[in-house]
């Protein structure tokens, strides 16, 4: 179980030392800090900077959503327990069996906005390149809008492994071969 600090009506001044419970931590409040207790909670609000020197910061009752950053220059998400999220420079790693789930929103690819990725309606995937809605995929699907086209460039092909009618037919369509 974690160690707690419980304060109440006491305005200890910067650099008071205190140890927390039976771990024999201690616990020093950095300059132009404070800490409040509003009735039910007590509250930490430091002024400047606060290091927690790799420990665990535990944010919920039952000690099992946290955030630590030890040494490896990494800061670990744990949710209910859970290793969900990494943050290294410049990156944010979903963890094995955890998900980012978009729920319809847009994923924007590219620094003007106009590239992204959406599913807002269900079961279907929307990909939108220079502004222009480019491209749909549903269940064994992928549609080409008015508009967009296909290109397959030399050496590439269309294959089969199956059967297909043996015209193309097309209304006002193109289908481009080996550009």
């Amino acid at each position: 179980m974690a160690s707690e600090l419980k304060v109440d009506k006491i305005s200890p001044a910067a650099g008071t030392s205190f140890t927390l419970g039976d771990s024999g931590d201690t616990f020093t409040i950095p300059s132009g800090a404070t800490i409040v207790n509003s009735g039910t909670a007590t509250g930490f609000n430091p002024a400047g900077a606060f290091d927690l020197n790799g420990n665990i910061l535990t944010l919920d009752a039952d000690g099992d959503t946290t955030i630590t950053a030890d040494t490896d220059d990494q800061i670990d998400i744990r949710i209910a327990g859970a290793d969900d999220f990494a943050f290294k420079a410049n990156s944010l790693e979903v963890q094995t069996g955890s998900n980012i789930d978009m729920n319809g929103t847009e994923l924007i690819l590219d620094a003007d906005a106009d590239t992204s990725i959406t599913s807002d309606t269900d079961d279907q995937i929307d990909i939108r390149i220079a502004g222009a809605d480019d491209f749909q995929f549903t269940a064994n699907t992928f549609t080409v809008p008015s508009g967009s086209t296909v290109a397959i460039a030399a050496g590439g092909a269309i294959t089969n492994a199956g059967t297909m009618a043996p015209d193309i037919s097309s209304t006002g369509k193109a289908l481009v071969l080996g550009l």
